[in-house]
């Protein structure tokens, strides 16, 4: 008789499943405890994905004495989906998810950003120091805006490139923008780009009006429209 309890001399010692220290520790606790602890994995898991993905990463726990199971995650909307268990889980159980860069849009990729505008614009207050432009006014609202003192290489493509912001596609903005860009005669490097209403013109206008494009500034004011 082993008196001494000790282990057989000949016993595989690597038989059976071996359990961690810390699953053995997490067995032995309440399931407030669990919960508790369960709790800050999930916290701890959110924070190293945030880190991952630069996203801002939320999950939300509901308080219920039962322990709490990761499930998912909504990458759609960055949010951490949990399911309410009776069982604990084991702490390997739970896996590290990479949470998916959401779709670029490739219009709005080939357009022109805010902060380009805003650090390549000229003020109003120097545009009106310019010969031509002292009398500057930018006119009663339209949907059409009326653009001037355009470089005599600006093309369509540069009009697509600075207003196509304003669509959320490239077929959006075919559909609801006109370009009219006079290349010749005593109107040329003046140009009329029409919008589908008066409100995305005027945001258009406050946005653009003064940026310089080929080096030299857009002078627009609000056109008038077809009667």
């Amino acid at each position: 008789m082993n008196k001494m309890n000790l282990p057989p001399p000949f016993h595989d010692t690597n038989q059976g499943t071996k359990r961690s220290r810390d699953v053995m520790e997490e067995d032995e606790l309440s399931d407030e405890e669990q919960l508790k602890l369960q709790k800050r994995k999930l916290r701890k898991l959110a924070r190293r994905m945030k880190k991952k993905s630069d996203l801002v990463v939320e999950h939300k726990v509901k308080p219920s004495g039962n322990i709490l199971q990761l499930s998912r995650v909504d990458a759609s909307q960055n949010e951490i989906a949990v399911n309410i268990s009776k069982e604990p889980i084991p702490s390997q159980s739970l896996q590290i998810f990479e949470i998916e860069q959401p779709k670029r849009n490739s219009h709005l990729d080939n357009c022109i950003t805010l902060e380009e505008l805003e650090n390549n614009r000229m003020p109003t207050e120097e545009i009106i120091k310019i010969k031509y432009f002292t009398k500057y006014e930018p006119g009663e609202p339209s949907n059409k805006l009326y653009i001037k003192n355009l470089a005599s290489d600006v093309t369509e493509e540069d009009m697509q490139y600075i207003y196509g912001r304003y669509f959320p596609s490239k077929t959006i903005m075919q559909e609801n923008m006109k370009i009219k860009l006079l290349k010749k005669g005593r109107l040329k490097g003046q140009c009329f780009i029409t919008f589908p209403n008066r409100p995305l013109a005027k945001k258009a206008l406050q946005e653009t009006h003064g940026y310089i494009l080929h080096e030299k500034p857009m002078v627009i004011s609000f056109g008038r429209t077809d009667k």
